[in-house]
């Protein structure tokens, strides 16, 4: 679904409503850079190798300058049992992770997850920042 505007407002139409409409505005706020950026988040996510733990963070100010790889327990990684964590972290001024909250997953992988990144630095800021980040365990379907 897509905005639209018939300057009273904003409504909703479907995408398909748009391909026969020559009079419709679309923001293009998003930078050539984001978009890349987000390619390649999806990539990395899409095509992760190795371990099979991908790791993505929405898009901040603080880079990690050290990063733990969370552990797969190999119980679940025989049944073939993963999922995705995510996590919320709030990172000090710093860079050391001063707490980490759980949004969503398995409690087992969330706790792998969490002594992970509670190890993670971050470059310094002039502020604790809080930061969302998702880590994928086992093969992507």
């Amino acid at each position: 679904m897509l905005p639209f505007s018939l300057g009273k407002g904003v409504g909703i139409l479907p995408p398909a409503v748009f391909a026969t409409s020559s009079d419709w505005s679309w923001p293009m706020e998003t930078s050539t850079s984001k978009r890349r950026l987000a390619q390649l988040i999806c990539l990395v996510a899409v095509f992760g190798i190795g371990t099979g733990i991908v790791i993505a963070q929405q898009e901040n100010d603080r880079k990690v300058i050290k990063k733990v790889e969370p552990e797969y327990p190999t119980v679940l990684r025989d049944k073939g049992i993963g999922g995705t964590v995510r996590l919320r972290v709030t990172v000090k001024v710093d860079g050391t992770v001063k707490d980490v909250q759980t949004i969503g997953g398995n409690a087992v992988l969330v706790e792998s997850a969490t002594r992970a990144v509670k190890q993670w630095r971050y470059a310094p800021g002039e502020h604790e920042t809080v930061i969302d980040v998702s880590i994928h365990f086992g093969q992507r379907p």
